[in-house]
């Protein structure tokens, strides 16, 4: 029976009980590379989860009621809806609540931690989930953090990730989820880098923002991107972000935090660290022998990964890239709110009258077709 256990003590072929970023990290740190202090809570848990609460059956129940490939996709949302409430509304066993509650305290203390998803299909060569479960930042206390574990669990029933695993023809009712649970690194500046650019093969970019890398992440804040020759690592294109915030670790959450205006003016990054960055995605490459997708932070001057995927986006052109969008940050849909209320619609009433004004019958066919 696998327990819970710190990075360190992870092997390579143990996939399918700590999920793929788990087992990506677990190499980076046996290879020397900076990480947050890390333990991975294994699929078991989940199962036992789901066998000691009786919550099983329920799935069970839910998923007989239609068969899941005949399901249209309000009929998808109502049902994980229903389940993901499930996993909200279905406390721990007191033996399950135990266990994990002294491995926490152990070895974090009461230090805010990062609670990720680290599922078995996740991160492959393959297909990468990025995005789709679900992770949550600066969760201080206990009570919350065992919440939020179980919010982990509940998010492999989103209704994206049913989708997506439907579209790789995954077993659904047989899927399982780990968890990583991480200390957080509150870092000055933090990004993404792609050891080879999704547009173009001899370019590798990077994005940074000041801040935790939430924003990023889930579209709140518009990154610095450069661009660089993979060979020698000169600068090819840079596209300078509109900057006026950024996320921070605050009251037990993340807060938006007004840029200074130096921080406004000043690239995230300096040469010296566009550079480091560079290379540590391009050595990543080479570890894991496929190009790479990193996520890092900055603290104090020091760069700490954060996970490390393969870019499954360049081996085939994936047609699932929108099952992403069904995911979005609050201030992301509000400012979408606002451009839909403000300017699309506005500017479609503006273009219907004057579309109304034209007279068609008083037109020639030669008029008509250069209106149209």
């Amino acid at each position: 029976m696998t327990s819970i256990l710190s990075l360190d003590q992870i092997s390579g072929g143990e996939l399918v009980n700590f999920g793929g970023k788990t087992i990506a990290l677990a190499k980076l740190s046996s290879l020397g590379y900076r990480l947050p202090r890390s333990l991975a809570i294994p699929c078991h848990f989940y199962q036992r989860y789901l066998h000691e609460t009786g919550l099983g059956d329920r799935l069970t129940m839910e998923l007989g009621r239609k068969v899941f490939s005949q399901m249209r996709w309000e009929e998808l949302w109502d049902a994980s809806l229903r389940i993901r409430n499930l996993f909200l509304m279905t406390p721990l066993s007191k033996k399950l609540e135990t266990e994990i509650s002294t491995a926490l305290l152990n070895y974090f203390a009461d230090h805010p931690l990062v609670i990720r998803s680290s599922a078995p299909e996740e991160d492959s060569n393959s297909c990468s989930f990025a995005g789709l479960h679900d992770s949550f930042v600066n969760i201080r206390t206990l009570e919350e953090q065992l919440l939020a574990i179980r919010k982990v669990w509940a998010s492999l029933w989103s209704d994206r990730a049913l989708l997506y695993r439907q579209e790789l023809k995954l077993d659904v009712a047989n899927s399982s989820m780990a968890v990583l649970v991480q200390e957080l690194i509150a870092g000055e500046k933090s990004g993404v880098a792609f050891s080879v650019a999704p547009n173009a093969s001899d370019l590798l970019t990077i994005e940074a923002v000041w801040g935790l890398n939430q924003g990023l992440v889930d579209g709140s804040v518009e990154p610095d991107c450069w661009s660089l020759d993979r060979q020698t690592l000169a600068l090819r294109d840079y596209r300078r972000a509109e900057k006026h915030h950024k996320l921070m670790a605050q009251d037990g959450g993340l807060q938006k935090v007004s840029l200074s205006t130096v921080e406004q003016k000043q690239l995230v990054l300096t040469d010296t660290e566009l550079s480091r960055v560079a290379k540590i995605a391009l050595a990543l490459e080479k570890e894991f022998d496929c190009p790479q997708d990193c996520e890092w932070t900055c603290h104090e001057g020091q760069f700490v990964l954060l996970q490390a995927r393969p870019i499954t986006s360049l081996q085939q052109k994936d047609p699932r890239g929108w099952y992403f969008n069904l995911h979005r940050s609050l201030d992301n849909l509000q400012s979408l709110q606002h451009r839909i209320e403000k300017e699309i619609i506005p500017g479609m009433e503006a273009d219907a009258a004057k579309f109304a004004s034209i007279n068609l019958a008083d037109l020639s066919d030669t008029e008509l077709l250069a209106d149209l």
